[in-house]
């Protein structure tokens, strides 16, 4: 335990862990948490009103285990219930946890002693995806050690990406900082928000979260309207803080513009933004792909013969 200001004990870290129907792969994520080497947690799950039986399960643990804390609610998605868990959390630092993932023994020890040897605001580090029908991948090893917001913020979209359970925050970067409640993708919404205000950022190379890619009946499982429409709202709204900050982002807003443009057509609602900002860009962003990279040397020829080529492959949304 740490002692705060008020010369009274808390956690070293509150680990946020929403839950909402994943009572297949539950027990596996909580006792990964239970059997953390670094003792001094507190875990707040938010039960965001799941209806397969998953509160029960939170809430054996909470009998058990006097670390665990339970909220139930009514179902309001992913971001208020992360919300609510930070609005809860007494830890100096905070984590998160997905409930249909699980960590590794020292996901919580590991991060935290970097974090207090090194001075840290935001440690970064790496983790594995896995399927049901395919074997546990490796994400590309780390650069290891302390670097510059421009090159977290580069990063954190490229390589780490901007997800909420490979990070540990000082509780307080989250001050002022919400997740957009409605929004999927609420951690692109974000991040980059935490990442500026963060005075020192350190990567870590080791993995120490196993991410389960999407399961059948996840939130991201299905390409929908909604789903895609969250997707640029957050990805726009960040783009905006970056070129507000002074950063040179034109390059990732016309990548993000041909997603955008291929996907709802040219009489959508930002249609007009993405195109100027395809106009404006003579460099497209370096990390995007091939594919992406020929579109936007389409739609720099003719966008009529663009839009053809987004329905014919069937980039296009459905309505």
């Amino acid at each position: 335990m740490c002692i705060d200001n008020n010369n009274k004990a808390v956690p070293a870290i509150s680990v946020i862990v929403p839950v909402y129907n994943t009572k297949l792969y539950l027990e596996q994520c909580l006792v990964s948490i239970q059997r953390q080497s670094l003792f001094s947690i507190e875990v707040i799950i938010i039960d965001d009103g799941s209806s397969d039986g998953s509160g029960a399960i939170c809430d054996k643990y909470a009998e058990t285990d006097s670390r665990f804390k339970v909220t139930h609610k009514e179902n309001a998605g992913l971001a208020a219930a992360r919300n609510d868990g930070i609005s809860l959390a007494h830890g100096e630092y905070v984590m998160f946890v997905d409930s249909d993932d699980w960590v590794e023994r020292d996901f919580c020890e590991k991060p935290y002693k970097v974090a207090k040897e090194t001075e840290s605001d935001l440690i970064v580090f790496g983790y594995t995806e896995f399927s049901e029908t395919h074997k546990e991948r490796h994400v590309q090893p780390i650069i290891q050690g302390n670097t510059t917001k421009e090159d977290a913020l580069i990063r954190c979209w490229n390589q780490t990406r901007a997800y909420a359970w490979n990070k540990l925050y000082k509780r307080e970067l989250f001050n002022g900082i919400d997740y957009p409640v409605g929004r999927l993708f609420e951690d692109d919404a974000i991040t980059h928000r935490i990442v500026h205000k963060a005075n020192k950022i350190w990567f870590l190379n080791e993995n120490l979260y196993h991410y389960r890619l999407s399961r059948k009946g996840s939130i991201t499982s299905n390409r929908t309207r909604k789903m895609m429409e969250d997707y640029f709202y957050c990805n726009f709204r960040r783009i905006d803080d970056l070129k507000e900050w002074g950063y040179e982002y034109k390059g990732e807003e016309a990548k993000l513009a041909v997603s955008y443009l291929a996907t709802f057509g040219m009489k959508s609602d930002l249609s007009t933004r993405c195109q100027k900002a395809l106009r404006d860009c003579s460099t497209f962003a370096k990390n995007a792909s091939w594919r992406r990279n020929a579109m936007f040397k389409v739609h720099q020829i003719s966008p009529s013969i663009f839009n053809l080529i987004a329905i014919a492959t069937g980039k296009r949304i459905k309505q």
